[in-house]
């Protein structure tokens, strides 16, 4: 695996131009991916139209000194949630997911499970509105590392 991509993401309602930065995001990493071995990994802070994620859809795991789960859904389960919130599965390996049961932010704690998780030891880590500036920002980063 060349690389893993961790997207933090936050989007209180979709459609809005956030979501929209959102799907530019992942436009943009999917236009410089074809000759790349990458996963993305969309690491998920509560988003109201994530709040269908359950223990059906995935496996959770127990958050350290918090009544709440980190949720996780990859292969056919995130294909089909994927296509239920129209979004194509063909980038995304896996979503993972804190319900916002509090008011606090959980960026950290997503982004260190992410990282447990992910297959590459090459890491890229994005906001949801993070654009390239070239064409080929992926390949210059991986050259780089």
């Amino acid at each position: 695996m060349d690389l893993s991509i961790i997207i933090a993401h936050y989007c209180t309602e979709r459609p809005s131009k956030h979501y929209d930065s959102f799907l530019k995001t992942l436009k943009l990493i999917k236009s410089q991916t074809s000759k790349l071995d990458i996963e993305v990994i969309v690491a998920d802070d509560g988003s109201s139209y994530s709040n269908n994620i359950s223990e059906e859809f995935s496996s959770k795991v127990a958050i350290n000194d918090d009544e709440r789960y980190i949720y996780c859904i990859e292969g056919n389960k995130l294909t089909n949630w994927l296509k239920s919130i129209e979004l194509e599965k063909k980038l995304i390996s896996k979503w993972i997911y804190i319900p916002k049961t509090k008011l606090c932010m959980s960026k950290a704690r997503l982004l260190n499970f992410a990282t447990k998780i992910s297959k590459s030891k090459n890491l890229l880590f994005l906001d949801d509105d993070n654009y390239f500036i070239s064409e080929n920002s992926l390949q210059k980063l991986l050259n780089l590392l």
